[in-house]
């Protein structure tokens, strides 16, 4: 499955950490659309919408979108459990690899 790969990343507190996000992600995705979020400027659902039409613009063959913002960090193998997703990429709307247990 071609999976794009959109980071939403902004000024933190404590560091960037935008560079962890992408360790993660590190071999397994295309090369990703990353977008400045200037919280103070736009606002954060802009961002989302910037980020969003951007991916679409610049990798429109793309059989699914994964946006992120830049202060997660993956599972070595979201690649493979993402591509073992039996679904249709055409009938998912939201997919979220999210679990709140390890």
């Amino acid at each position: 499955m071609n999976i794009a790969l959109g980071v939403l990343t902004c000024e933190r507190p404590k560091g960037p950490t935008i560079h962890l996000s992408l360790a993660s992600l590190r071999g397994n995705w295309i090369v990703p659309v990353v977008i400045w979020n200037d919280a103070q400027r736009i606002g954060q659902f802009k961002a989302w919408l910037c980020l969003a039409e951007r991916i679409l613009q610049t990798h429109p063959q793309a059989d699914a979108y994964f946006l992120i913002e830049d202060d997660v960090v993956f599972c070595p193998n979201l690649r493979e459990y993402l591509d073992r997703w039996p679904a249709d990429p055409a009938t998912i709307a939201l997919c979220s690899p999210y679990t709140p247990t390890p």
